[in-house]
């Protein structure tokens, strides 16, 4: 019998389903490759990218612990935090070496820069900037503050001199009579445990004498008794409170660690840094 093989209409027909039947197999392996890719993306893998990830906070949601602020960018070289308020933080470098404020924006740490520079070329902030963007009164004694803008007085002999009593000099603490102490600016290391800022309306004797009695064995200092003591802040007389621990300054910095207060260097470099930082 011999060999059917189909010719014309018929074999046209048989062409045409064996081509549609070939584009549904492939259509649908196309559908079930792209149903597989699809399966395989997890969604946690975008939230997962750097440039979209927030700052994480510590457990407890402790923004202030020195872990999470260095998640931050711009804090990213601080070790150690020597204020934290609501959303204000002040930072520094171990070696004390760089520090700044910092306002909690966005879910991080943001440096919030200084508005001007002192006499000699420390950044300052601005007064009414800070008041302006709330930032707490307790981090202002530990900020450098730009001095207001006044006229310099023209230095002639009959330029008038401070008045003799504009400083208190000794005080009352209970039945004794306190004098006002002045340490050498030989690089001693000093604990200051309080300041007492001259505003309009504060009695600063007794402002003086109840920190002297809240904190044994301190001593006060006339403002400016150093260049790197502050003698002004906001223009008031700053008054500080202090215990001296001449050139041992491990053992001011481990006072430090268990009193608080802030460390300085008594010397003529104008520099209010804390040297246990």
């Amino acid at each position: 019998m011999p060999e059917h093989n189909p010719t014309g209409p018929g074999r046209i027909v048989a062409i045409i389903a064996a081509s549609a039947l070939g584009i549904i197999v492939l259509a649908s392996l196309t559908y079930f490759a792209l149903n597989a890719l699809t399966d395989r993306t997890n969604p946690a893998d975008v939230a997962n990218q750097p440039m979209l990830r927030p700052t994480p906070t510590a457990p407890g949601g402790d923004k202030c612990s020195v872990d999470t602020v260095r998640l931050s960018p711009d804090a990213a070289y601080v070790d150690a935090v020597r204020y934290c308020e609501g959303d204000w933080l002040l930072g520094r470098s171990s070696d004390g070496q760089k520090g700044s404020l910092f306002h909690w924006l966005n879910g991080r740490w943001t440096a919030y820069p200084p508005q001007g520079t002192t006499p000699n070329n420390q950044q300052c902030y601005s007064g009414p900037a800070l008041d302006s963007d709330q930032v707490p009164t307790g981090v202002r004694p530990q900020i450098v503050t730009c001095p207001q803008d006044q006229p310099v007085p023209e230095q002639t002999s009959q330029s008038p001199q401070p008045p003799a009593n504009r400083y208190i000099t000794s005080i009352q603490v209970g039945d004794a009579v306190v004098n006002a102490s002045a340490p050498a600016c030989d690089g001693r290391t000093i604990l200051i445990v309080d300041s007492v800022i001259a505003r309009p309306g504060t009695d600063v004797p007794r402002a003086i004498a109840d920190s002297i009695r809240a904190h044994s064995g301190s001593a006060y200092t006339l403002p400016g008794q150093c260049p790197s003591l502050r003698a002004q802040y906001e223009g008031s007389d700053v008054y500080a409170i202090y215990r001296d621990y001449g050139q041992d300054k491990s053992a001011a910095c481990t006072a430090r660690r268990n009193l608080g207060g802030h460390a300085r260097v008594l010397d003529s470099s104008g520099n209010y840094g804390d040297p246990c930082d």
